[in-house]
């Protein structure tokens, strides 16, 4: 099911770059002016092409795993699209391992959910950018006893600013938390579900994946990463029961968007700015439907398909326009 969906996206794909080839020769055929063209194309084919992918993509209502014993592992759990996470997985009968910083967090939560869901919450309290952060965290879950079926990257920083004034050792440990972190965790979980032959892993990325953006050099840098990984493990994972989606939502409405360094920009005041919960709903839908990527929203589903085509300086410039002072 999952190969024959991503060829029909491979298809409508080919289709919407064939059109934009051959865009230049209609014009010149039919006597439509360039500017023209350009408006048609962007007025049909582009909704055209989500409009067919919602269709391959229908709405499911996945069934609740309840008292099947199986465990999501959510890192970033306490707060954010995390704590929406957290909330949907148990709704749907998932026992859970909590990951974040700070405790008392992510006890609320726990005693939130115990209260809502009959479901195990086991929390962990642990600093991920601490050397050898990530093996700590697999072998305390293994320590459980609890069957991982499903392994969330959620965790995430950034900062913004000319990287050359950002202090270095912030900037490591952001490449450390958004980067190497999924990776190591991805590579630690993985072998037991590929074992089992069932698993789901979810990495949080970003649409500032799809482009550099100045003044967020290094967090857009970490979040490129991880859509790359994702989609090479999506190929590489197909027959054997495990799928790798890779959610990208744009603005979210979350304490760190709050912090005077973002609150401010551009991109907070004139794009649109999802609730945690939203984006939380349509990362589970799409993880659960073996979406290979799930971008939040039709303006940044226009967006992502216009950096693809737009020339790479306009798309740097408008990047670094949105991460601006108003």
């Amino acid at each position: 099911m999952t190969k024959k969906f991503e060829l029909n996206d491979l298809m409508l794909d080919l289709a919407v770059v064939s059109a934009v080839l051959l865009a230049p020769i209609t014009s010149w055929i039919l006597g439509w002016s360039l500017l023209s063209t350009v408006a048609i194309m962007l007025a049909t084919l582009v909704p055209l092409r989500l409009y067919l992918q919602t269709l391959l993509h229908p709405p499911v209502s996945p069934l609740s795993r309840r008292n099947e014993n199986v465990t999501a592992v959510i890192t970033g759990g306490s707060m954010g699209i995390g704590n929406e996470l957290a909330k949907k997985f148990a709704q749907q009968g998932y026992n859970l391992v909590l990951v974040a910083r700070k405790r008392e967090p992510l006890e609320k939560l726990a005693e939130e959910i115990s209260q809502s869901d009959n479901v195990r919450v086991e929390i962990v309290s642990l600093d991920l950018t601490e050397p050898n952060a990530p093996e700590m965290l697999y072998q305390q879950v293994k320590n459980l006893n609890m069957n991982v079926e499903v392994l969330v990257n959620n965790a995430g920083d950034g900062m913004n600013g000319y990287m050359v004034d950002l202090p270095l050792n912030e900037q490591a440990a952001i490449l450390q938390l958004n980067a190497a972190v999924p990776f190591q965790l991805t590579r630690l979980f993985l072998p037991d579900m590929i074992a089992r032959k069932k698993g789901y892993i979810l990495q949080v990325a970003s649409t500032a994946g799809f482009q550099p953006i100045p003044f967020m050099a290094v967090y857009a840098a970490s979040k490129s990463f991880v859509v790359s990984l994702s989609e090479s493990l999506f190929f590489e994972l197909q027959g054997t029961g495990v799928t790798c989606s890779v959610v990208c939502p744009g603005p979210v409405d979350t304490e760190r968007s709050q912090r005077p360094d973002l609150s401010d920009k551009a991109l907070f005041k004139y794009l649109p700015v999802f609730a945690p919960k939203d984006v939380a709903e349509a990362a589970f839908d799409g993880l659960m439907k073996g979406r290979r990527m799930i971008v939040v929203g039709l303006v940044n589903k226009l967006m992502a398909v216009g950096a693809k085509f737009a020339p790479r300086s306009v798309v740097v410039l408008f990047s670094a326009l949105s991460a601006s002072k108003i």
